[in-house]
């Protein structure tokens, strides 16, 4: 898809940022990207595990991760984010102290989601622009989410359909087995604490 990169307000230099963030940081993660999403404050590194989970917990909260362990592109990334301070059923648009995923639930709002729609990842130092194509509330634990690194693309294409299908907006977005995908995820409680969502 084509665009102005004018819709993102500054020029990225995501690449020596990751680089510095490496040398400081190798003991605990190691940053193999970044993202960047239109409209919100997400301009925020990407972790990858480098130990395990449970020592992972304290540091994870100041960062999005995956467990892709390497700087390469796929076509099925998934990058999950806390969302601590954005969880009632009526989220809050752009707060100057949301970091994290707090802001991704602006995409609850169609006038928010009708003008920012696009989406910076930055792996091996270059950049990619995604389209929003969907927005879900999806079950806890979804497999279908968790599944990522490169796929089938009858695979692929089946998952952007189910997704498209399920989306409480149309985007009218063409995907095709030949695209590339990446899910943000965050949790929420816009449909209460007990929900699974």
């Amino acid at each position: 898809t084509k665009f102005k990169k004018e819709i993102f307000s500054k020029e990225s230099r995501t690449k020596s940022i990751i680089l510095e963030r490496n040398k400081d940081q190798k003991e605990l993660f190691k940053t193999i990207g970044w993202l960047r999403v239109q409209g919100t404050n997400i301009d925020t590194p990407i972790i990858t595990y480098t130990i395990d989970e449970v020592n992972m917990i304290a540091s994870k909260n100041d960062f999005l991760w995956n467990t892709i362990s390497d700087e390469k592109l796929y076509n099925k990334v998934n990058i999950m984010g806390h969302n601590i301070l954005n969880l009632s059923q009526t989220p809050q648009i752009n707060v100057k102290d949301f970091t994290r995923f707090d802001d991704l639930m602006s995409f609850v709002y169609y006038d928010f989601v009708k003008d920012n729609k696009y989406i910076q990842y930055t792996v091996n130092g270059k950049d990619y622009i995604y389209k929003i194509y969907a927005v879900n509330f999806e079950p806890q634990y979804n497999l279908d989410l968790q599944t990522e690194g490169n796929t089938s693309k009858k695979n692929l294409y089946k998952y952007a359909q189910q997704e498209i299908k399920r989306s409480i907006y149309n985007f009218d977005v063409k995907v095709t087995k030949d695209d590339k995908i990446i899910s943000l995820i965050t949790c929420t409680r816009m449909f209460g604490v007990d929900d699974n969502r």
